[in-house]
């Protein structure tokens, strides 16, 4: 998934692998798999959960957790009670990502790997400290955790916190384990088929209303962008209604955020064939990582006399998080016939995009 967080390829000393040595248990510590999310690209469909989320190992055990997705998540032990806003704004009003969520902790130390390649990350826990992922973003990429001693360990996502969240119990090096690698990767299957299924009926009912017809003749179309169901931890990353929409001269389209997640963002974004901008400047500091600045062209809506689209130009809703202080919804009237294309910056390599026609 193409979206902001890529700026960590280049911040490639941050993806090194860091492993802390473990005293050896008295029983054969064994590795355990946890899959993060689940999609179906085709169909616009993320399903936003751990594979399994809770499981039950012992002392000197390993979890890895491993990307699947295109939309990027974390894994976090320790996590703040109220889960830290991904973006924030600074005292001159520009927007950046924040490191806290972003990046990993504790920073990783050690050679780069090659900027590109997957990352993987390793820690010891031992239920003390923040411990976080940082941006797991592309299919591949893993985070390693070996359990130190026996507790409870509740994990969650901040990126899709209401619902990705898990529970890691660790018993004594020598106890009985429940359940094999393998048995939790059938439960994992199961779940993701149940869940599948209610992706499947979530999409069948969604209701795309009609056109509302303005007193100057002209029709006004809505189109949602993006729909979720936060209950089951679904979202899609979809126009609804304008993944191919045709109107004629004079009409105007209206994308809603009502139908997403609290915390989902999207963009509404023409480019005109010109060139996608990039949704992070790194600002270099005197200390520490750079500042992942969101550029300011993506980050507000394209000016008012802007909001009449001839096809020509960029032409962009700005960032618009469901459930924020951002505008919730975003209109441009097309005055000119044409095919338009239109993306959003965070979720196109996820099939976010759309057509408009605009006829005579």
């Amino acid at each position: 998934m193409k979206r902001f967080y890529v700026i960590l390829a280049l911040l490639p000393f941050l993806f090194a692998a860091r492993i802390w040595a473990t005293p050896m248990a008295e029983q054969s510590p064994l590795t355990f798999h946890v899959q993060l999310g689940q999609e179906h690209v085709l169909e616009g469909i993320e399903i936003n959960r751990f594979f399994p989320g809770d499981l039950t190992v012992n002392a000197g055990d390993t979890i890895i957790f491993t990307q699947v997705t295109h939309e990027p998540h974390t894994v976090t032990f320790n996590a703040p009670d109220r889960i830290p806003e991904t973006i924030l704004a600074l005292p001159d009003h520009s927007l950046t990502e924040n490191p806290q969520v972003v990046l990993p902790s504790p920073a990783p130390q050690g050679p780069p790997s090659a900027p590109g390649t997957p990352i993987h990350l390793a820690v010891a826990f031992d239920g003390t400290g923040y411990v976080n992922s940082g941006f797991l973003m592309a299919p591949g990429d893993t985070f390693s955790v070996t359990f130190a001693k026996a507790g409870t360990y509740p994990y969650v996502c901040l990126i899709h916190a209401a619902m990705m969240k898990g529970t890691i119990t660790v018993n004594a090096a020598d106890s009985v384990r429940p359940k094999t690698d393998a048995q939790y990767a059938q439960e994992a299957a199961e779940q993701i088929a149940q869940l599948e299924q209610t992706a499947d009926k979530d999409l069948a009912a969604v209701q795309v209303p009609q056109a509302v017809k303005n007193a100057d003749g002209s029709s006004t179309y809505t189109v949602f962008t993006g729909v979720s169901d936060e209950k089951a931890g679904v979202d899609f990353p979809l126009y609804f209604g304008g993944q191919k929409l045709t109107v004629k001269v004079g009409d105007t389209v209206r994308w809603s955020m009502s139908r997403n997640m609290p915390g989902m963002p999207h963009t509404v974004t023409f480019l005109s064939g010109g060139q996608e901008p990039p949704l992070v400047i790194p600002q270099p500091q005197a200390s520490g990582p750079p500042l992942l600045l969101v550029n300011p062209q993506l980050a507000g809506a394209s000016p008012a006399d802007q909001v009449a689209y001839s096809g020509t130009g960029f032409a962009n809703s700005g960032i618009m998080v469901a459930g924020g202080p951002t505008p919730q919804d975003w209109s441009l009237k097309f005055t000119k016939p044409g095919a338009y294309h239109y993306i959003c910056v965070f979720h196109d390599e996820e099939g976010m995009e759309g057509d408009i026609i605009v006829q005579l």
